[in-house]
């Protein structure tokens, strides 16, 4: 160790080791630690004397080194391969070892399973948690922290089994019923933790969290009005209590009430200002309102409380790219880039802020768009954007349906929740909606506006379909492709002899197209009537509409209906 002291022999070892525990279990702990230490310095690779430190150190109060001296047996134990098997860790004799300091393994057990970030780190713990309840199997607060450690290893079914062991031993415990239904809840197991949420709120009514849980699981089985009332009878009872002020602001956001959302999110970090989820979720719904300066103000705040989420620093950047403030977005680009370098969806509005170009948007960019987006989309593009496309899309295609009796199978790529599949039902037999945006397509299903909703790119989807179609619309689609040659080829194959194409795109007054600032694309009418001639349409109708108001302005567009022979 550096103090040119000859090294003891080996064979001293256990004698020392014996000495250091007579003088742990005398509290007498700066002997006992200068006995370790001297006995490690002769066998630095006996993860035995760490744990055993890491016991001493427990009953010092030196938490924090405590943490260190165990993590440091971990290593030792398992080395950087991955969490080890229980029985490639001699953890259990060394904590059978430190029964003769102190037979209350448990408490070393509870202390040390805090804030331990690997899952390596709680493996140890979890050994020598089952070799003492070989010793005391009805200690239920063994059980109970046994639980902990199993769901926070991802195995709910061991810690649901564990948790009504306690409850057997232990049945007036609230706590215990309530922590059975979170991992029943984790196991997607939802009514039987409803259950068990009633069974602790039998016992303990004024568990608060069981009847925030319990609105929570509500939610998730479709329950919204059943949720939202039992928050409210809570917030009755405790008004400022944060986890019910949030979950009630979260199935506001979820069914689409944002004004009422971003009200309990603002209760919320008042009551908690550190809460981050609130700041994020509140900026979230303050930019579906339109009130892009006020969701930059809640990112901000998100992103100085979790300053390593590239997704938030990612959000922030797309709401400081709304207001035209492409300084501040790039800034905050490149620090959501930094931070997660294989991200194409940061790629792609780093590219559009610094107006490079691409062939077109990365599904994860337009997933991420809309994922967040569908509860508040349709009433978002008919309100506040004023969205136009579906109108105009059935006043230029009625003629045609018209001269037909109707299209037989329709295809909407990029469908989204349905708007202009509506505007066209009545001039279809049969219509298939495509879309990469799970919670747009579910919005779509419960409008029952398509015979069928295939989850997809579209361009995969057309390329891979055998199918042909009467009639393929695309309503501000395209507004996220560049490069239309490859598309418009793709349909050309799967229009039937006389098929029509119906499409809208933002207007762009010279070149091709041009990704612009927005992150959306912009096509000129000279590249669009180049494609046509050169993949075999026959033009019938080329026109200039507004698109969509943006900033107060109309966002200027051009619709398309294209047959081919």
């Amino acid at each position: 160790m550096g103090s040119g002291r000859s090294a003891m022999p080996h064979a001293a070892l256990p004698r020392q080791i014996c000495a250091a525990l007579q003088h742990h279990q005398q509290e007498e702990f700066d002997k006992a630690r200068h006995e370790y230490l001297n006995a490690l310095a002769t066998g630095p690779r006996n993860p035995r004397l760490t744990y055993l430190l890491t016991c001493l150190e427990i009953h010092s109060g030196n938490i924090e080194s405590a943490k260190a001296w165990f993590r440091r047996g971990v290593r030792r134990d398992i080395g950087t391969g991955g969490p080890p098997s229980p029985t490639a860790i001699d953890v259990p004799a060394a904590f059978q070892e430190a029964l003769h300091a102190d037979p209350r393994p448990v408490v070393i057990c509870r202390e040390l399973s805090l804030n331990l970030p690997s899952r390596a780190e709680f493996q140890p713990i979890l050994v020598a948690l089952k070799a003492w309840l070989k010793f005391a199997p009805k200690d239920t607060t063994a059980l109970e922290r046994f639980a902990d450690l199993a769901g926070r290893l991802g195995d709910h079914v061991l810690a649901a089994a564990l948790l009504q062991q306690a409850q057997r031993l232990d049945p007036a415990n609230a706590v215990l019923p309530f922590k059975r239904g979170n991992a029943l809840n984790e196991r997607g197991e939802l009514r039987q933790a409803l259950a068990a949420y009633d069974e602790a709120v039998r016992i303990d009514s004024g568990l608060w969290a069981a009847h925030v849980n319990t609105a929570a699981t509500l939610q998730k089985i479709g329950r919204t009005a059943a949720a939202e009332h039992r928050l409210r009878k809570v917030l009755t009872d405790h008004p400022r209590h944060p986890d019910a002020l949030y979950t009630l602001a979260e199935i506001l956001f979820q069914d689409g009430r944002l004004q009422e959302a971003v009200r309990y999110y603002g209760e919320t970090v008042a009551a908690v200002p550190e809460h981050a989820a609130a700041w994020l979720h509140q900026a979230h719904a303050w930019k579906r309102l339109g009130l892009t300066r006020k969701a930059v103000q809640a990112y901000r705040q998100a992103a100085a409380l979790l300053p390593d989420r590239p997704d938030i620093h990612f959000n922030l950047g797309a709401a400081l790219h709304g207001l035209k403030d492409f300084q501040g977005a790039e800034e905050a680009l490149v620090r959501a880039e930094a931070l997660d370098p294989d991200d194409p969806a940061t790629g792609y509005l780093l590219k559009a802020v610094r107006q490079e170009t691409v062939s077109h948007a990365p599904r994860a960019y337009v997933e991420a768009l809309f994922d967040r987006y569908a509860a508040s989309f349709d009433r978002h593009m008919k309100g506040l954007l004023q969205y136009r496309i579906p109108k105009y899309l059935r006043r230029h295609l009625k003629p045609h349906a018209k001269q037909r009796g109707g299209f037989g199978h329709m295809l909407d790529v990029g469908c989204g929740t349905g708007l202009a599949g509506a505007a066209l039902r009545d001039m279809v037999r049969h219509m298939t909606g495509v879309d990469v945006a799970r919670p747009i397509l579910e919005r779509a299903a419960r409008k029952k506006i398509y015979d069928h909703l295939v989850r997809d790119d579209f361009r995969h989807y057309l390329a891979a379909v055998s199918e042909r179609f009467e009639l393929v619309v695309a309503a501000d689609v395209f507004i996220y492709t560049g490069d239309l040659d490859p598309v418009l080829a793709l349909i050309r194959k799967r229009l039937s002899p006389k098929g029509c194409l119906a499409f809208s795109v933002e207007k762009d007054t010279a070149g091709e197209f041009r990704l612009q600032r927005s992150g959306r694309f912009a096509h000129s009418r000279d590249y669009i009537v180049r494609l046509a001639d050169k993949h075999g349409y026959i033009i019938e109708t080329a026109r200039p509409v507004p698109v969509r108001m943006e900033n107060n302005q109309w966002v200027g567009g051009l619709l398309f209906v294209m047959t081919v022979g």
